[in-house]
This record gives structure tokens, C-alpha cells and sequence, in this order.
């Protein structure tokens, strides 16, 4: 931000406000080469030359849940992981660190090495299995309610009907699960596979809420009109087994965190190249995309920030994502970075490999301005 924006002082909060989405920062957050005066901040938005445009309102029966402190609200909050869980299409995989989430206090989320998102085939692989996320808006939707409840049975089920109820109003992903349905009930013996693009057209204008026909495709058969890319997330009726999802598409945090984006706004604005510049406008760095998501906005009434320890594991999520991409992007460009700086260490490992006897493993030069993770 620049001298362009007002900015007041509100205990220790400092509210920037311009004609773009105001920002409410700490004024210790700013820059330390700027003053308190004239303060200058970078991690909200880059000092102003990053502007995403604004998530939209949560629907008016998550808003009163993630708003009220009544006892079904209480309830909701105490438990809002496991519903999104029980609604979500995708499952985690993470080495959650369970010696802090189970402690009193204030609640953590903690992991260690990577978090991934899994997803299944359409069908259940054997019969008589229980089906589970993305399965449910497939098999047996006249009992999804109690499918959910079945894994999840701590869920108040009036709380979960009337989410379920809500995306199946708002979201898109939703509606193209529910055609997948609608062609097997037609016909039960059609072969089809659905197509979740990793790339597809956006409106840059606006936070995209996409339309079912945006976010997938169905296709009758086995042949596809255009090969799938790496990216791709490609769903056949029962192969049985689990897909792991880039965490570079753009469906990898909509798929899951359907609670905190119910309307599935398309995640268009992110680009997997770290080096790529704000200049260039249509595109942002993840670090650059979900550090502006993370700031609270004066005149955005998102459920983000209302999400209590779902809120928390989102953080903890994008942040592995941010750091995997990273180290992915170091690991594949090792002969960009100057290794001739680093051969002396190289030879020490060198030499205790040989007095060892064994192999240390692939060798991957870190910059320093890489920090690691925590």
C-alpha cells in the first residue's frame, strides 16, 4: 500500500481503506523501512499491486451457523472439521500430530511432512462396501444423510441435512456428481468417466462461481475428445483405487474445503510458477494468492475467517502446499541454482558416503533463501 491509502488507527489495528478491498493489518505488520505515519505493508497484497477479486457471501444457512452462539451453532463450531469432512469429495492425508490437538487450551493443528488430497473412483469398488466423499453425491443418494451419519455419527443430523441441502442448491461440483447419478439411473450398464480440467477458462473480471459444465466433464465411453493432462483428475465408475490430487489444480482446495467455499469459486487467479511476476497481472505466485486470501477484508463478508480450527487446518494446508511447490520447483531445476558454490559441502558428503559404504540419497541444493519449513 502507498501514501493513496487513509489509513486510521483502531486499537492496535491499522485499517487501510482504497476503492479496492480494504485490508485490516497490525501496524507492526508494515514494512520496517516504513514508518508508522506513512506505513507500508507487503504480506497482505504486495504493497498494493496484488488485488484478487472478492470471495462471494457465504449462503445465509452457513453464515447464521458460523455467526450465532447458539447451542446448534456451538455445536457446529466444536465440530465443524468433521462436517466438512463428512461432506467434503476428498479425503486428507497428513501426519497429523495428535500430542496437540488433544491437549486443553487453544486449539492446534499440526503436521508433519507432506498433506495430500485423495480421491476415489464414482462407484464403490465391492458391493456391499460403504461409500465414502465423493461417493456419497453417486450411490444411494436417497440415503446420503445416513451414509454420512453412518462415519460420522457424532454429527447433529438436522445440521448436516440442512449443509448437504445447501450445497446441493450452491455447488457446482455437486450438480455434476448428481448428472453422473442422474446418467446411471437412465441407463446402468453406460461405461462414463468424468474429466475435472485442471485448466480451464476464467473470467479474471470476477471471482468465478462456476458452472457444472465448467468444472467437469462427463464422457460415455472410453474415448476422450482430448487426452487428459498430468493434472487432470480423471474419475472412472469403480477401479477401486485412490488418486492423488496435484496440489497445483484448481479444484485441490475446493474439492475438500467445501465449508469454507460452498459456492466453489474458481481458484483462476494462481500460478504454479514461482518466478512468475506480478507485472504480468493475470497470474500470481500461491504464496502471493493465499497471503491475500489470509488478511481479513472491510467490505468482505467471507466464512473464512468465522471457521474456527477448520480455519486453521486451511492455513496449515496452504502453507505445505506453498512450501511442496517450492521444494518441487528446486528439486527440478538444480542446474539453475550455482552448485559450484556448494561443492565443498557436496564433497564432504561425497566422502562420508564412501567411508560409510552406502548411498545418502539424491542430492538437492537449497538456496538460502529458502528458510524450511517449521
Amino acid at each position: 500500500m502507498d501514501s493513496s491509502f487513509n489509513t486510521s488507527s483502531v486499537s492496535s489495528f491499522s485499517i487501510s481503506i482504497n476503492t479496492n478491498p480494504a485490508s485490516v493489518l497490525q501496524i507492526e505488520e508494515r514494512k520496517a523501512s516504513s514508518s508508522k505515519r506513512s506505513p507500508i505493508f507487503m504480506g497482505c497484497c504486495a504493497e498494493g499491486k496484488v488485488i484478487l477479486p472478492s470471495l462471494q457471501d457465504p449462503p445465509p444457512i452457513l453464515y447464521a451457523l458460523l455467526t450465532s452462539t447458539n447451542a446448534r451453532a456451538r455445536n457446529f463450531h466444536q465440530r465443524i472439521r468433521s462436517y466438512n469432512s463428512a461432506l467434503a469429495f476428498t479425503s486428507i492425508g497428513a501426519n497429523i500430530d495428535d500430542s496437540v490437538t488433544s491437549v486443553g487450551g487453544v486449539y492446534m493443528f499440526r503436521i508433519h511432512g507432506k498433506m495430500y488430497h485423495n480421491i476415489g473412483s464414482l462407484l464403490l469398488a465391492q458391493p456391499g462396501a460403504s461409500p465414502h466423499f465423493a461417493q456419497i453425491y453417486v450411490y444411494d443418494t436417497e440415503h446420503k444423510l445416513q451414509n454420512r451419519m453412518n462415519v460420522m455419527p457424532s454429527l447433529d443430523a438436522s445440521v448436516l441435512a440442512d449443509l448437504q441441502q445447501m450445497l446441493d442448491q450452491v455447488n457446482p461440483y455437486v450438480t455434476v456428481f448428481r448428472q453422473v447419478r442422474n446418467k446411471l439411473t437412465q441407463k446402468p450398464a453406460t461405461t462414463l468417466s468424468m474429466i475435472i480440467r485442471a485448466d480451464r477458462t476464467a473470467d479474471l473480471r470476477r471471482y468465478n462461481i462456476s458452472a457444472a459444465n465448467e468444472v467437469a466433464a462427463i464422457l460415455v465411453g472410453n474415448e476422450h475428445e482430448t487426452e487428459p493432462s498430468h493434472r487432470d483428475i480423471v474419475l472412472s465408475l469403480c477401479n477401486g483405487t485412490l488418486q492423488r490430487i496435484s496440489e497445483l489444480h484448481r479444484s485441490y482446495i475446493l474439492l475438500h474445503y467445501v465449508l469454507l467455499f460452498p459456492r466453489g469459486e474458481d481458484d483462476s487467479m494462481c500460478d504454479d510458477n514461482e518466478s512468475s511476476h506480478i507485472a504480468r497481472h493475470r497470474f500470481v505466485t500461491l504464496m502471493q494468492f493465499y497471503a491475500y486470501r489470509l488478511h481479513v477484508r472491510i467490505k468482505e463478508r467471507s466464512g473464512l475467517h468465522l471457521a474456527d480450527c477448520l480455519f486453521q487446518q486451511y492455513i496449515v494446508n496452504t502453507y505445505a502446499v506453498i512450501e511442496q511447490n517450492w521444494l518441487n520447483f528446486l528439486k527440478s531445476n538444480q542446474k539453475k541454482i550455482c552448485t559450484e558454490l556448494y561443492q565443498g559441502l557436496q564433497d564432504v558428503f561425497q566422502t562420508a558416503n564412501v567411508q560409510q559404504g552406502g548411498e545418502i540419497g539424491q542430492r538437492i541444493v537449497l538456496p538460502s533463501t529458502f528458510m524450511g519449513g517449521p
